[in-house]
């Protein structure tokens, strides 16, 4: 035998009578992972980039908003302390 390979060779009769085998976890990821990138492939195509930008920005302008609104609220309740303190 010239083929160092020829004992790692398998007959095809091994296989007859038996059905194809498919791993489960492998097709599982194999799929999820086609699934991010089409997903990441299309977001321009599908506008997902406008959509999750525009979430992002409204998420940002929420939250300064509110620490702005936080920071009115602790200025205004500093200043009616120091007109308390004057009053007497």
């Amino acid at each position: 035998m010239d083929d160092p390979y020829g004992m790692q060779r398998v007959s095809v009769e091994s296989f007859s009578s038996r059905g194809f085998y498919m791993d489960a976890p492998s097709i599982v990821s194999s799929a999820v992972l086609l699934l991010v990138l089409l997903a990441l492939t299309f977001q321009r195509i599908l506008g997902l980039d406008r959509f999750i930008t525009k979430t992002m920005r409204d998420w940002k302008d929420a939250r300064e908003l509110e620490r702005r609104s936080e920071v009115l609220r602790a200025k205004q309740s500093l200043e009616d302390s120091w007109d308390q303190e004057k009053e007497p």
